[in-house]
């Protein structure tokens, strides 16, 4: 009744801050969208395995391995497109640094992340070759911010062989998708964004 009293009245503010209310309720509706498939992808995704290795000096043993970004998207793509979920990136260089902006897509909303990569200038390979390098390890950290990933990373002994994380549960992963499904009427969503 105040919308269409105020239209008649030519005074079209108050049809003006409904709208604007309506559109962040809908942005807000479509993070919840984008968080709850981002979270079962993460309860779907295999173990990402490590297919490079690096050596040591001596070229016999193995300093550390990890995924590189080819078997990470190998991985993640069927998971990815399961819940609706894209990736695509960014990338710049600067002053000799590479920056890529990882940014994964679900419907209208989009999460970032940006890892920066310098050149290095040692490398035993042309210009081309390590403008190349730098960039696609950028590319290949951002995305393992943006997904949350953390089994596709180089080897970190600080657990002294622990092992791979264990995987969530089916109970943990419904119990995170019940959580994720609360809907918010307009009264509660305008309480959490006061």
């Amino acid at each position: 009744d105040i919308i269409k009293t105020s239209g008649e009245k030519g005074d079209t503010s108050a049809l003006r801050e409904v709208m604007g209310m309506q559109k962040e309720m809908l942005a807000h509706e479509e993070k919840r969208i984008h968080a709850r498939a981002l979270a079962a992808f993460q309860a779907d995704i295999p173990p990402i395995k490590h297919n490079k290795k690096v050596m040591n000096k001596d070229g016999k043993t193995v300093r550390y391995t990890y995924a590189d970004l080819d078997q990470i998207m190998t991985t993640v793509r069927p998971a990815l497109g399961a819940q609706g979920l894209s990736v695509t990136w960014d990338t710049e260089e600067k002053d000799g640094t590479y920056s890529a902006t990882a940014h994964v897509r679900c419907g209208g909303a989009v999460a970032k992340a940006t890892f920066k990569s310098a050149i290095d200038p040692d490398a035993y390979m042309t210009d081309q070759q390590r403008g190349a390098s730098a960039n696609k390890f950028a590319m290949r950290n951002a995305v393992i911010m943006a997904l949350g990933l953390t089994s596709c990373g180089m080897d970190d002994d600080d657990g002294k062989g622990a092992g791979a994380a264990p995987r969530i549960s089916n109970e943990q992963g419904n119990e995170i998708h019940a959580l994720s499904m609360k809907t918010f009427t307009p009264e509660a969503w305008a309480e959490e964004n006061e």
